[in-house]
């Protein structure tokens, strides 16, 4: 998708496998994308796609990206229903994905997410079936923490568990819920990932993804069974409703201006004039205003984008005329 996820168009990566994970630079040139097996990247935004050979022979289930798409980080799995230690690692390129390092992290990895300059990272673990960890680094991926997030002493499974957080790191979120049911839980950090708390978040129908905003104001977060809820104060109070979104799109615009100057040379037989040309065009202009509309019927909305570009071309033509004619027109603007 080019158009913020409006409307969407069908690539292929020359292999015909399953895709696990996926992962974007900002600007959405450089792409990544895993499967049972390697990893595919195009830096082309997507029309071509290369095998990265040094991540061959591994189950890739998870990506993420710095905002460059210059550094990159993934977790393997051995299976979907690794519950525990032994059957996952993480690793960590900073070349583009052309080599790759093991973290010495250990666990049943979920989901991971990074700072945008890449010197934070997380990784979503599930410990036990009934408790949720997180391993972290704060040197790009090279040392490795685990820390604690919830254990509910039996009362429910750590499953299904998702991760984000804001650009600079300082806020996270990460969800977990019963094995592929609800109810589900989302528990908050504003310290890196160093301390959780669970959040006010109604998990009745279940959570297993989470988004937020670069500032970390704005959180999204959904599950199978329900609609989805999102935050607007960094977790404080939640909305369930559904998500919308229009788009105003202007045409071109050309405006062309010609301007003629004329030169009289009076110790020659011959006068220049110079015709310049220059024609400028406004290219389409658009406007997305999203909106989120509550259970109870208020909405929300906001401009999410503005775009618009001009280019400018000029053409200068010159000639030479014979003196008199020019003589003669010099004579007429002169005359009374």
């Amino acid at each position: 998708s080019e158009d913020y996820g409006s409307t969407w168009m069908e690539v292929s990566s020359s292999n015909s496998t399953a895709y696990r994970a996926a992962a974007a630079g900002k600007d959405g040139r450089l792409l990544y994308v895993g499967t049972p097996g390697s990893i595919w990247k195009s830096s082309d935004s997507g029309e071509t796609w290369t095998e990265l050979s040094g991540a061959s022979g591994l189950e890739w289930w998870g990506l993420t990206t710095s905002a460059d798409g210059s550094k990159v980080a993934g977790f393997t799995r051995e299976n979907y229903h690794c519950t525990c230690c032994g059957c996952g690692a993480i690793w960590v390129s900073w070349d583009s994905g052309e080599s790759w390092t093991q973290g010495s992290a250990d666990g049943s990895f979920w989901d991971i997410a990074a700072t945008g300059d890449f010197t934070r990272l997380w990784v979503a673990t599930r410990r036990s079936l009934d408790t949720a960890s997180v391993w972290l680094s704060s040197d790009s991926g090279r040392r490795w923490t685990e820390r604690l997030v919830s254990s509910s002493q039996g009362s429910h499974a750590a499953s299904e568990l998702g991760i984000a957080a804001s650009r600079d790191g300082g806020t996270l979120a990460i969800v977990f819920e019963e094995l592929g049911y609800y109810p589900g839980w989302l528990y908050l950090s504003f310290d890196y990932g160093l301390t959780w708390a669970p959040s006010s978040f109604d998990g009745s129908s279940g959570c297993t993804h989470v988004a937020l905003s670069e500032d970390g104001r704005w959180m999204v977060s959904g599950g199978v069974f329900g609609p989805p809820f999102v935050s607007f104060d960094a977790g404080d109070s939640w909305r369930a409703g559904q998500l919308g979104s229009s788009t105003t799109t202007a045409t071109d615009t050309t405006v062309t201006t010609t301007t003629t100057e004329a030169f009289l040379m009076v110790n020659n037989s011959n006068s220049t004039t110079t015709s310049t040309t220059t024609t400028t065009t406004f290219r389409s202009s658009s406007t997305t205003v999203r909106s989120f509309t509550t259970t109870d019927g208020t909405s929300t909305t906001w401009v999410t984008s503005t775009t618009s570009t001009a280019e400018e071309e000029t053409d200068t033509t010159t000639g030479n005329f014979p003196c008199q004619y020019v003589l003669v027109l010099c004579s007429l603007l002169l005359s009374p």
